[in-house]
């Protein structure tokens, strides 16, 4: 009954709103409804463009359109996948993003050279004279960032950056060029950042 109350507008205006559906209520859909197969597929390609991509004018080998639906659904699914990153390792610190949102990070705030990089895992300023200085040993949550849910991290020498499910980017470590996004570090002010901003 309710799939047919969508059959009546235009397919231009349906497809504008069904394009704000999750991936789930699109699969939902392609499979009570075979009727608004043309329609979920315009709505999948507004999505996917608006977003910055682009899916296959018409996918390979694949004449019906319900084939058609389903080929996209399955692309859409793999390509939200592959942005979709919940591990990440630099030099000395690695970053894990747990099942439910949570950032963790564990390593060691020093270079292979043996210099500092203080900030580096997120947990603020750490005791030096910790054995081995600087480290936390297991993945531990980042206390700045609780009950914030992280949706992608990136780990470099000495730095690292994590993005939210809302699209809000924190960055902490080694920015003394500006990499972290928060400006240049003036002399005898903080070169980084010891916890996520």
């Amino acid at each position: 009954a309710a799939a047919a109350l969508l059959l009546e507008p235009p397919a231009e205006i349906v497809a504008h709103i069904l394009k704000h559906c999750q991936m789930r209520d699109f699969c939902a859909l392609a499979c009570t409804c075979r009727q608004l197969h043309p329609v979920i597929e315009i709505a999948l390609r507004l999505r996917t463009v608006e977003g910055g991509h682009a899916l296959p004018k018409h996918p390979a080998n694949v004449g019906a359109c319900h084939r058609r639906v389903q080929q996209l659904l399955h692309l859409e699914r793999r390509r939200m996948q592959l942005s979709r990153r919940t591990i990440a390792a630099g030099m000395s610190h690695s970053l894990f993003i747990s099942a439910a949102g949570e950032l963790l990070s564990c390593g060691t705030e020093w270079d292979v050279d043996g210099n500092p990089t203080p900030g580096l895992l997120g947990h603020g300023e750490l005791a030096e004279e910790d054995v081995p200085a600087s480290s936390v040993h297991v993945p531990t949550p980042i206390p700045a960032l609780a009950g914030i849910r992280i949706r992608s991290v990136a780990a470099g020498v000495s730095l690292s950056l994590a993005v939210t499910e809302a699209g809000e980017c924190f960055s902490w470590g080694q920015g003394s060029m500006g990499q972290l996004g928060h400006g240049w570090s003036f002399p005898g002010e903080p070169e980084g950042e010891s916890v996520p901003r």
